[in-house]
């Protein structure tokens, strides 16, 4: 993934315009989502509004009726003016009729009809009249039944009902349905409702709310999507400076080591006999498509950032957590650490732990000159107390070999492979091992031979007296897996 991060930083025009359009696309998708449900919840609480404001009016209306239930109601001529009068103080009612048998035969502005008139619906609770008596104009009524065959119907003017659907629309997308007759504020729509969906019904009289979703983006929201997009230009500046200022390498190694990428492989350490005394644990980076990057790759970026600690301890942790490497015989297992490795206390609580099963050697290499020896010492006498050993890696290539010796006690001495690469032809390597062999000896440490490729390379030693012999004829660094089983 950082590889892919890192091929993208490298073209900076195409960060900036990657950057930009995704920054740009979340606060686009945010600020468009936004307005979206704020439209929604304006939409729902003028269809809430609407509702209110019509059952407001039907009360009125209701009111009326009551009112008109109080009178003499089969003599319109004794009722007719307490009805005007009923017209004039109730908001919103137009007309307050009654019908005898489905024909009406007293009206508040007509009077008494004589002929009476027939007239249909005069059963529906509540329906629109497209055409009325008076007018011509729609009206919205509301009847009630008052007994066998009589009703009061009170007429509401579509004025009133336009007049509250103004009040709280703008846009036609809010709609009175009363049977068959829909209402926006400009009037009945004649066409169906397609593009409304249905909202919420009233439970106290007969008629619904639609609404219609369909959703515009507005000048002012195209604005502030054109003020994002140089905002987020802006930022994709920033963000570009952000991400080519991070240490990809770094980062890339670090997560290897906290998911355990880095495995320990073991090499091999043979006696004299060629039986398998142990091994040194070296580290191989597995990437997530099986790609094995060797050490001479990611070691540098580990040095370079001290993360020397951090991988030590995450390869002696995999390694306790092998416990069927224990199974057999009680192996010599050899880590690669740092003076910073020594200091460590984590470290130190590991290999405590892992002298249970092993034993447990430290190498250092006598190229990495430790600044406090003293603090080393101290350190490397309280880890001798549960077992640990010490070994010196590649003996004999540094700069100040005896020094270290003298200053630090050491349980192995390794010979490096470039004087065993030329022990079959070199005079002067020869001489270099019978040295380095005669020094061990007197000091007391033991010899392991590293960079062992070839069957006359182990006799020439093993004549010379080394006992333990570490290299490719033995096996190359393996998995743990396959490691255990040559164990068997």
């Amino acid at each position: 993934m950082t590889s892919c991060i890192r091929k993208i930083l490298s073209d900076k025009k195409k960060l900036v315009c990657t950057v930009s359009l995704l920054i740009w696309g979340v606060f686009s998708i945010a600020l468009l989502s936004a307005t979206y449900l704020s439209h929604l919840a304006s939409l729902k609480e003028r269809g809430n509004l609407a509702r209110s404001q019509v059952e407001e009016m039907l009360a009125n209306a209701q009111a009326g009726i009551n009112k008109a239930l109080r009178l003499e109601l089969d003599d319109c001529n004794k009722s007719l003016y307490e009805l005007r009068n009923i017209v004039a103080v109730t908001p919103d009612i137009r007309t307050i009729s009654l019908v005898r048998n489905g024909y009406m035969y007293c009206n508040s502005i007509i009077g008494k009809l004589s002929p009476e008139r027939k007239i249909g619906n005069y059963q529906e609770r509540l329906y629109v009249r497209h055409n009325s008596a008076l007018d011509h104009s729609p009206v919205m009524i509301l009847t009630q039944k008052i007994s066998k065959l009589q009703w009061v119907r009170v007429g509401i003017s579509e004025y009133y009902l336009l007049r509250a659907l103004q009040r709280i629309n703008g846009d036609g997308a809010v709609v009175i349905k009363v049977g068959n007759t829909s209402y926006n504020e400009f009037g009945i729509i004649k066409s169906k409702l397609d593009k409304y969906e249905f909202y919420k019904k009233s439970v106290i009289y007969p008629f619904s709310i639609y609404l219609d979703n369909k959703f515009t983006i507005d000048n002012k929201t195209i604005t502030y999507l054109l003020v994002l997009a140089f905002i987020s230009f802006g930022l994709a500046l920033l963000a570009m400076r952000f991400l080519t200022g991070l240490n990809w390498a770094k980062f890339e190694v670090e997560n290897a080591i906290i998911n355990n990428k880095i495995k320990p492989y073991v090499q091999p350490i043979v006696d004299d006999n060629g039986d398998i005394v142990g091994g040194e644990i070296l580290a191989r980076w597995i990437k997530d498509n099986g790609e094995i990057v060797p050490p001479n790759v990611f070691i540098p970026t580990i040095e370079q950032y001290d993360l020397m600690v951090p991988m030590t301890l995450s390869l002696l942790n995999q390694v306790i957590e092998y416990q069927s490497l224990y199974h057999y015989k009680r192996l010599h297992l050899s880590f690669n650490v740092t003076e910073a490795c020594l200091n460590d206390p984590k470290i130190k609580q590991v290999c405590r732990i892992l002298s249970r099963y092993c034993d447990v050697v430290l190498e250092l290499t006598e190229n990495q000159q430790l600044v406090q020896t003293d603090t080393a010492q101290t350190m490397m006498a309280s880890m001798r107390k549960f077992g640990v050993k010490f070994a010196l890696d590649d003996y004999g290539t540094g700069y100040s070999t005896l020094d270290y010796l003298r200053k630090i006690k050491f349980d192995y001495l390794k010979i490096d492979k470039s004087f065993v690469d030329h022990i079959t032809s070199d005079d002067v390597s020869n001489a270099i091992i019978d040295n380095i062999i005669a020094l061990a000896d007197r000091l007391n440490i033991r010899i392991i031979a590293e960079g062992i490729e070839q069957p006359e390379q182990v006799e020439i030693l093993k004549s010379r007296g080394v006992i333990y012999f570490q290299g490719y004829l033995y096996g190359k660094p393996m998995l743990l897996d396959e490691f255990a089983t040559k164990l068997v």
